[in-house]
């Protein structure tokens, strides 16, 4: 026969009727430590009053409501401003690169305006110095050591390299050793140039009288 059991003897389901948890009924005085009812405003036993009746919800043991998770109204705010924003950030890029790039160019032909002014003057001192006649102009490593008591040289940063481009300045070899006197026009004779074009297909250009100028590179005579 099956075995009869108590309802007693029944283990319930986890979770099977749950009472929800009560609110709590009473508080206590924080004065005298005398229970009393939700809702009092005075202690009868030792007169304390409070200001407002005490809410349930400040009431010991009581189980505020967890709260929701997700994003708050502030963040969800910033989201979209953050999004809006990328459009308007694109356009700003688009219009200041170009302008970066004009600056960094502008930069690079002042920069190598620079260094062949001062190779310029450092030419026209050794020519002072030797009967007025350049330098031997036939290789830059010839060049380089006819000048080395003229100009300091830094390797990191070279006056005889063009600089953002990292190659040496063209030199030409029919003003090697030439004499000064024998130019009609010094002004027009050309001793060195850069090797890579700027925007724009401009070159500069050194002449023999130490005079540096920017010129088309299809219009430049490499010679006198």
């Amino acid at each position: 026969m099956p075995v009869q059991r108590d309802l007693d003897d029944v283990e319930p389901k986890p979770g099977a009727n749950r009472v929800p948890a009560m609110q709590p009924t009473s508080f206590t005085c924080t004065r005298c430590n005398v229970p009393l009812p939700v809702g009092a405003i005075q202690c009868p036993n030792c007169g304390m009053t409070f200001n407002a009746p005490v809410p349930p919800s400040l009431m010991p043991g009581y189980g505020a409501p967890s709260a929701k998770k997700g994003l708050s109204a502030g963040a969800i705010v910033g989201i979209v401003a953050a999004v809006g924003c990328l459009p308007v950030m694109a356009i700003v890029a688009a219009i200041l690169f170009p302008v970066f790039a004009k600056v960094r160019e502008k930069a690079r032909e002042t920069s190598s305006a620079s260094n062949l002014k001062q190779l310029g003057l450092a030419t026209l001192q050794y020519a002072q110095d030797h009967n007025e006649k350049y330098p031997p102009m036939d290789t830059m490593e010839h060049y380089k050591a006819a000048l080395s008591t003229y100009v300091k040289d830094d390797p990191e940063h070279s006056l005889f390299v063009q600089p953002g481009e990292n190659v040496p300045y063209v030199l030409n070899a029919k003003m090697s050793k030439v004499s000064i006197d024998s130019l009609n026009d010094p002004a027009s004779a050309v001793l060195a140039r850069e090797a890579v074009p700027h925007q724009g297909g401009l070159i500069a250009i050194l002449y023999a009288d130490g005079r540096v100028h920017f010129a088309p590179q299809e219009n430049m005579d490499n010679a006198q």
